[in-house]
């Protein structure tokens, strides 16, 4: 983890982040946190409830 954290552009946090969703992954609880499967199948359906808005709404109220 020192080695990834060393190299540029990446923050010390991010290394520790990696580490935190592995737990909650593994089943560890993080206080209600998702899941990685859990938090694509949100995107995804984020996506589709998207797709689904008529685009009129959008261009509405300019």
């Amino acid at each position: 983890m020192a080695e990834i954290a060393a190299q540029p552009g990446v923050s010390d946090q991010i290394p520790r982040k990696w580490m935190d969703q592995a737990r909650i992954d593994a089943g560890g609880d993080q206080g209600g946190a998702l899941t990685t499967a859990e938090r694509d199948e949100l995107r995804r359906l984020r996506e589709v409830a998207e797709a689904r808005t008529p685009r009129s709404r959008e261009t509405a109220f300019p």
